[in-house]
């Protein structure tokens, strides 16, 4: 597991991926990706893929009105 590590002032020494709430892979629903032809600007493939875990996890996690979605 992670952790966040502060000092006695509560200063941030130490963050971790799971700090941010990050979904770890083995957590990951499965997600399908379709590469269609589009004339339009290309997308940052990190934009997209975290924009595809978000959706994929908050649909799977039944659509709960709160963030994060494991509380």
């Amino acid at each position: 597991s992670e952790s966040l590590v502060v000092d006695d002032e509560g200063t941030v020494h130490d963050l971790t991926v799971r700090s941010f709430d990050v979904v770890r892979a083995a957590d990951t629903p499965p997600i399908r990706v379709t590469i269609e032809p589009d004339a339009g600007e290309p997308c940052n493939g990190s934009d997209a893929v975290f924009a595809a875990v978000a959706a994929a996890t908050w649909l799977t996690r039944g659509t709960p009105e709160t963030w994060p979605t494991d509380t």
